[in-house]
């Protein structure tokens, strides 16, 4: 490709090397973590046999429409972006340049769908027992207001349990951290990089006007708003998580107060302060 400027003749090129060493060092990354998976898995599988001794069942018909929902705004947001690198690639590079253009760009992308993939499953399996155990935390503060003295036993008992489940999700969302936490980061600056670049060859397409700048900023939005499509509602959807964790560590206290068992109080404080 030959523009008239510096920047967008070796910005592309080296996007594509950034972009494509960044995907070996998450794939590496993500490999090196495997044991805090593990523990991510197992912790889910402790909290959901505690929720069980409460005999409360986990349905969880919701949450996989929310997994499929997501695979497949991954799995044509990733055709959207092949489409359109193809069509507007045609307009720029030759025919070898393309085909390299395409692969560089799905080998880059691959890693980035594994990771968000895997992230959203996991803020989904934490939201969706968060949204449970405020369920179980609700019912058990209507429960404690309308009993008599001689059932608080019962409820500091109930509340022990529930300071329990709580402490396992704060585990969990550790290790969530502690495995997504870097990829996230480095998502998030391989995704403003990219939007600068974008930007600029959008203002670059205005000012020069001819087809060539034209089809290369198309390319370039094309690419944003796939990276915008997946990663926006990602980090959303966490800061809803972390939200949900707040109102249910006050909500939770108030529980507590309410059964005067302040050994529970400080086992929960200790769990509350590693969610947040």
């Amino acid at each position: 490709m030959k523009t008239n400027s510096a920047l967008l003749d070796s910005g592309l090129p080296a996007i594509l090397r950034i972009s494509s060493w960044g995907a070996i060092i998450k794939l590496s990354h993500m490999f090196s973590q495997r044991n805090r998976i593990w523990k991510v898995s197992v912790g889910l599988q402790r909290f959901d046999s505690v929720l069980q001794r409460l005999d409360f069942r986990l349905h969880s018909e919701e949450m996989n429409y929310w997994v499929i929902a997501w695979r497949i705004e991954l799995l044509l947001g990733t055709i959207f972006l092949n489409v359109t690198g193809i069509y507007f690639g045609s307009m720029i590079f030759n025919y070898g340049t393309l085909i390299l253009l395409i692969v560089l760009m799905n080998i880059a992308n691959l890693p980035y769908t594994i990771f968000l993939i895997w992230f959203i499953i996991a803020e989904l399996c934490v939201w969706y027992r968060l949204k449970l155990l405020s369920t179980l935390l609700l019912n058990s503060r209507r429960a404690a207001m309308t009993g008599d003295r001689k059932d608080l036993t019962r409820h500091r008992k109930l509340a022990m349990e529930i300071s329990t489940l709580h402490y396992e999700l704060s585990t969990v969302v550790q290790h969530i951290n502690s495995v997504y936490g870097v990829q996230l980061t480095m998502s998030l600056c391989a995704y403003t990089i990219l939007s600068i670049f974008g930007l600029f060859s959008y203002y670059r397409a205005t000012v020069v006007d001819r087809e060539l700048e034209t089809h290369f900023c198309r390319l370039m939005i094309s690419w944003t708003t796939y990276n915008s499509a997946t990663m926006v509602p990602a980090i959303l959807f966490g800061a809803l998580v972390y939200g949900d964790a707040k109102r249910f560590g006050k909500e939770i206290y108030a529980f507590l107060r309410q059964t005067e068992d302040e050994r529970v109080q400080n086992q929960v404080g200790g769990g509350y302060n590693q969610m947040a």
